[in-house]
């Protein structure tokens, strides 16, 4: 009886062993099972400087292979005196982006040219966002941060300064003023207006319009293009290229030169992707001499030669 009890506890302690080493078996092992089970969450992991100067262009680049069809977003947090816009390089202008709201791009090669900028004196970290959603599943996204610095140049304009661009004809030709006696309405929104103030043409077709280009707002704008439609014969539009932001009250002026002119309607539109777009457009009638062929050529006799088509020269400040 002595023997059949001590086998009895032999074997209970046998089962206890047993049972505390499959235990701390399954612990040890729990992480190597759940990896044959579980996926690791996609993310998309993004190239994109950690430092950048307002108004200097920046490449957002990111490595994903989209499994299926769907569109690509960018997003970036909001903060005082910060915003992002994204330039279109065949035709060099750029789009503001709202804050706090994902805004959809079309990625060349995975790869996006935004330019940073940055109004106050002090640098900005700004997190931001490159998202991607399918047609039918879950969206993916990467995360990143850049810190925007003031640009060097940002507080050195001063009233009355002048940049002239290409004098080749048509040539455009652009003087900043900043009045002396406005003050701005502090901290409302920026809001860029445009103006035509003269217009003319000579005896040979040669148009010439001016306009101003305003910020009437309180804080200072982000980058800006515009657009004119002229009256020639051929109907070629002008775009310009991106245009340095404008601080509050400052105004800018730009003049066209055109040939030939025909009598029509010249309009300029100012896209500045600013809250208050009514006043964004402007036009003008233009009536124009009569004096050179009409019948199709594009061509005249003036004291400068034989103009056959009109033709625009891109520049930059």
């Amino acid at each position: 009886m002595l023997s059949n009890i001590l086998a009895i506890i032999g074997l209970i302690i046998l089962v206890i062993i047993i049972v505390w080493g499959l235990v701390h078996l399954a612990e040890l092992s729990s992480g190597w099972f759940s990896s044959l089970f579980h996926k690791s969450t996609p993310t998309i992991k993004i190239d994109a400087p950690a430092d950048a100067t307002s108004g200097a262009a920046a490449t957002i680049s990111w490595n994903y292979s989209a499994p299926s069809a769907g569109s690509y977003a960018f997003l970036y947090q909001c903060q005082n005196g910060v915003q992002f816009a994204i330039i279109n390089t065949t035709n060099n202008t750029a789009t503001g982006i709202q804050c706090g709201t994902a805004y959809n791009i079309t990625p060349s090669n995975n790869s996006v040219l935004m330019l940073p900028i940055l109004s106050a004196s002090t640098s900005a970290s700004v997190p931001f966002s490159i998202i991607f959603t399918p047609t039918s599943g879950t969206p993916v996204q990467g995360s990143a941060t850049m810190t925007i610095h003031p640009s060097s140049t940002q507080t050195a304009t001063q009233p009355n300064q002048t940049n002239q661009a290409s004098t080749t004809q048509p040539a455009k030709t652009t003087t900043t003023t900043k009045p002396a006696t406005t003050a701005p309405v502090a901290r409302t929104p920026a809001d860029l207006s445009v103006r035509i103030v003269s217009k003319s043409v000579d005896q040979y077709g040669n148009g010439t319009v001016t306009f101003n280009v305003a910020n009437i707002g309180g804080t200072t704008s982000g980058a800006y293009s515009f657009s004119a439609q002229m009256p020639t014969q051929n109907g070629a539009p002008y775009s310009s290229s991106l245009q340095a932001p404008l601080t509050p009250g400052s105004y800018i002026a730009d003049t066209l030169h055109f040939a030939p002119a025909t009598s029509g309607t010249f309009s300029v539109t100012v896209n500045a992707g600013d809250r208050n777009q009514a006043n964004d457009y402007a036009s003008e009638w233009i009536s124009a001499p009569v004096n050179y062929s009409t019948n199709g050529y594009n061509q005249y006799t003036g004291p400068n030669g034989n103009y056959t088509q009109y033709q625009t020269y891109p520049y930059t400040y």
